[in-house]
């Protein structure tokens, strides 16, 4: 991106009229950045070109997802949160753990930051292992809504940016 319209050379006139233009668009950059700092966050762009099981990895899904998207990575559900776009095919979210709490009869309930709750961790034992004995699901994204799918399932992956 040019950062500003005009550049002045040595020796040569300025109008007003290119300065304030030059100064129009540092300042709507300005106000961008603020914005982005402000949110703290990414907002979902769509998701991935490239289909994958949950055992690939995180880096093998945010490199899915810069092939897609120039600087964009997996979404988490932080992200979510905070996107107002809607995902229209199912696709691999990456869940950002709020709390464990015992379940009654034993075990664990997990619940991630957008309230979503499971027995199992939710992202395929660190999205490693597709092994349905281990951690046999991973979050998923569909519409506005989330869910979970078996490791071994072939999904886009959401990416934000």
């Amino acid at each position: 991106m040019k950062e500003v319209y005009y550049v002045f050379l040595s020796g040569t006139s300025i109008k007003a009229s290119e300065m304030n233009a030059n100064f129009d668009k540092l300042s709507a950059k300005i106000v961008e950045l603020r914005s982005l700092i402000q949110n703290n966050s990414r907002k979902i762009v769509g998701v991935s070109n490239q289909t994958m099981n949950g055992a690939q990895g995180i880096i093998a899904m945010n490199k899915a997802c810069e092939e897609t998207f120039t600087g964009s990575v997996m979404c988490t559900t932080d992200h979510l949160l905070n996107s107002t776009k809607l995902i229209s095919s199912k696709a691999w979210i990456h869940p950002v753990m709020a709390v464990n709490h015992p379940g009654n009869g034993g075990g664990y309930y997990y619940y991630d930051t957008s309230g979503y709750a499971s027995t199992y961790s939710m992202n395929c034992s660190g999205w490693s292992d597709t092994d349905s004995s281990n951690s046999p699901y991973g979050r998923t994204i569909l519409g506005g809504r989330s869910s979970q799918k078996k490791c071994d399932t072939e999904l886009p992956i959401a990416c934000c940016k």
